[in-house]
């Protein structure tokens, strides 16, 4: 969004406070961001899509909601730097965490994993159970697609939406 940096970090809400705000923008290494707190830019053209993408981070970050959806959120970093926005991310306390990507990297930090193929789901996997191919997918009362996956009471749920589109050869 148009607007100061902080501002940017902070959409849609108020600006945050720099004591607040500073720590986390250093941590996500968007430190730079806090030189020039008052300039005023563009920053979906300032910043590079990996920046852009630590800088939602830093919103989620603010927030602390009880459900993050994330969808692609890491494509554009380094597997370094995905690891340590994950790890903040899963220190949230209470927070229950739904990624969607086609990174591998990522199912170490959720403790389900629902793995789709061309638009169908194949299979989905626990931690505490090994892969299992559907035949899971049941159809409820409204006649949409639920998956039974086992539900265990810990501090962090987090699912895994692991996503492959496979490519047809041409005849």
């Amino acid at each position: 969004p148009m607007g100061t940096s902080a501002e940017a970090a902070s959409y849609p809400l108020e600006t945050a406070d720099k004591e607040i705000l500073s720590p986390l923008l250093m941590e996500c290494g968007l430190s730079h961001l806090m030189e020039k707190p008052d300039t005023e830019a563009d920053w979906s053209h300032i910043l590079s899509l990996g920046e852009q993408q630590k800088l939602a981070f830093v919103r989620v970050f603010l927030r602390k909601p009880k459900w993050v959806f994330l969808d692609e959120a890491t494509s554009a970093m380094d597997e370094e730097t995905e690891e340590k926005m994950y790890r903040l991310l899963t220190a949230l306390p209470g927070t229950t965490v739904i990624s969607i990507g086609h990174r591998s990297t990522l199912d170490k930090w959720h403790n389900r994993v629902l793995r789709i193929e061309n638009g169908k789901l194949i299979g989905y996997q626990h931690r505490f159970f090994p892969f299992h191919r559907t035949g899971a997918v049941n159809k409820t009362k409204e006649n949409s697609p639920s998956l039974s996956v086992p539900v265990f009471r810990t501090q962090i749920q987090s699912v895994f939406i692991m996503v492959k589109r496979v490519r047809r050869a041409c005849s």
